[in-house]
Order: structure tokens, then sequence, then C-alpha cells
């Protein structure tokens, strides 16, 4: 899934999908037009070549552009080290990047048309910006292609390495 994510300081607690789009796109500007405080929206995307960016666009911005005004970041750290740090930024991120495994640096996700992102919200489809990840090869995949794509499935990697990574194993509806 993908986290709609704000600085910890920032009283809102959810968006609709239709007001993302409006923050976004830059047709909303202060967070006072959202139920919070006048403060200024400071927009935070992910640059083109981001597959977040390409999912969030699918799935929250359909058909309208981008805001070609935000803060354009390169990687996932950037996104939530700068909504961190700022009191009126708002960004998204993979779920699995919102809780501070591997930094110090907090941020709070938002609830999206009611719902709050969570492996089991994600997993059932009831959280709007779930996206599943893919490996794609040519024809059947065979040796170290077959032997790498059968490791990544095993039960060890899903249990351990996809769970700790923050992602939801296949078995649980991560992805088929």
């Amino acid at each position: 899934g993908i986290a709609v994510i704000v600085n910890p300081g920032n009283p809102v607690t959810g968006l609709t999908s239709q007001q993302l789009r409006d923050i976004f796109s830059g047709k909303v500007t202060n967070w006072k037009q959202v139920g919070g405080e006048d403060r200024a929206i400071d927009l935070v995307n992910r640059d083109e070549a981001s597959g977040t960016r390409e999912a969030f666009k699918k799935i929250v911005m359909k058909d309208t552009p981008f805001d070609p005004a935000a803060a354009v970041l390169p990687g996932t750290g950037q996104v939530r080290d700068v909504v961190a740090r700022a009191k009126g930024a708002i960004g998204y991120i993979s779920l699995g990047f919102v809780e501070p495994r591997f930094t110090n640096v907090r941020v709070k996700a938002l609830e999206v048309d009611g719902v709050a992102p969570s492996e089991k919200t994600v997993a059932s489809k009831a959280y709007p910006i779930g996206r599943t990840l893919h490996f794609f090869t040519k024809g059947e995949p065979v040796g170290l292609t077959k032997e790498y794509i059968d490791f990544v499935l095993s039960p060890a990697v899903q249990d351990g390495v996809v769970v700790d990574a923050g992602f939801i194993p296949i078995a649980k509806g991560g992805g088929q």
C-alpha cells in the first residue's frame, strides 16, 4: 500500500480521495480548506521514475495532473525526512516505510476515505491506495532467474524478509 503522510504535529487525521486529488493538483493550498489549521500545504512529490508516484498517479490522481510547483524528491527517505520536518508538508510513501524501522524520523499516516492504512486493510483492499509489486520475465523463468523467484516466494523470505521490510506477504494478499 501507499500511505499518505503528514508531519506528526498536523491535526488532520484523514482525507478523502477527492481531497487528495485537489491537494496534489494544487487546487487546495491551505490545510484549513480540509479541516486543519490555517497553514499552507507544502506538497512533496516523488520523481517521475518512481513506481510509487506512478501508482499514486493512477489510483489517486486519475486524469488530474500533479501541481508542477510541488517539491520533487528522488526517494522515500527524502520524502519522509522533509514531511517529518515541515509542519505543513504532505507526501506519500510505501506503507512499510511509515514506521521508523530504520530511522528515528516520525511521520503520521492519514486515513483515506475513512480507512487507515495497515497490512490488514491493504490486503483486504479496504484501503484505497494499494498496489501489487510484480516480477516480469521474458517467457517462463529458467536457471538463475527461476531460482531467484523461487527464493523470493519461499516461506523463509515471505514470512521473514518481506514482513521485516514492511511489505505484505503474498499469502496474506500482498500480490500474486
